[in-house]
């Protein structure tokens, strides 16, 4: 479950140290100082509506829309003449086929749902990534031990994979995130049920690292955890988030 407050939040440590960077003012422009950092966003690591509970607002409009298919259904049954049943046919097959787009829309469009919760930032992200374009994850945790599944989840983020400059630049809607390659102690393989990405601990400064996970919903994944005789497949499931976050920040991916 997220963190109610920040200094519950796993990314305390950190974002204290960040904090002392600034002793002034936080610049407009954030991304030109030369160091790591995690920075928050809000007084709380969630805030209001947010990405995960626009999620759930499309699973339950999904559901509905299915029981809605299915009653229609019955009344096609229910009906002789067949143009009496044209109209229920129609508009239950209409509604069946949205209802299974809503489950596959939060995965088909995060980037632009991540995006509107942005605003602004996001604009300006997608400025700095010009041609190369952003990535869409999820933020949390990177100590498997204390993953729990949430609806809010600890944050919903775009990725700039800056290669020229060897660093990560992490727009989330809770905090602002920068992780430059020569800060980054390690980066290897993450995997937590059906979400799949990279575990990265990153140094903010000599005493205080950042454990965390970028990862995304693998649906290939999540079939061959429901049906384990598939598991031969996961050989075919490909890292992407892990391979770019890899090749961006320098590192050999070291498979386990």
């Amino acid at each position: 479950m997220a963190a109610k407050t920040w200094e519950a939040d796993f990314r305390y440590p950190a974002i204290q140290s960040s904090l002392e960077l600034f002793p002034n003012a936080i610049p407009d422009d954030i991304f030109t100082i030369p160091k790591s950092f995690c920075l928050p966003i809000a007084a709380r690591p969630v805030v209001g509506f947010t990405p995960g509970k626009a999620m759930l607002v499309f699973l339950v409009v999904g559901f509905a829309l299915l029981g809605l298919a299915v009653w229609l259904t019955s009344l096609v049954e229910k009906e002789g003449p067949f143009m009496e049943s044209v109209l229920p046919m129609v508009v239950g097959s209409l509604c069946g086929i949205l209802g299974v787009g809503c489950f596959f829309a939060p995965s088909l469009f995060d980037k632009q749902l991540v995006s509107m919760f942005l605003g602004d930032r996001g604009s300006e992200l997608r400025r700095y990534a010009s041609a190369t374009g952003v990535r869409s994850a999820e933020l949390s945790d990177g100590d498997l031990t204390k993953q729990a599944i949430s609806i809010d989840g600890d944050d919903f983020v775009l990725i700039y994979m800056d290669q020229e400059n060897r660093r990560l630049l992490i727009e989330g809607i809770s905090a602002r995130y920068q992780i430059r390659s020569e800060d980054v102690v390690s980066v290897e393989p993450f995997v937590f049920t059906n979400y799949i990405g990279a575990q990265i601990c990153c140094r903010i400064d000599e005493q205080t690292d950042l454990l965390f996970a970028v990862a995304r919903v693998s649906l290939l994944f999540e079939i061959t955890r429901q049906l384990p005789f598939l598991k031969f497949l996961r050989k075919r499931i490909q890292n992407k988030l892990l391979e770019e976050i890899a090749e961006t920040l320098g590192f050999a991916i070291v498979e386990g």
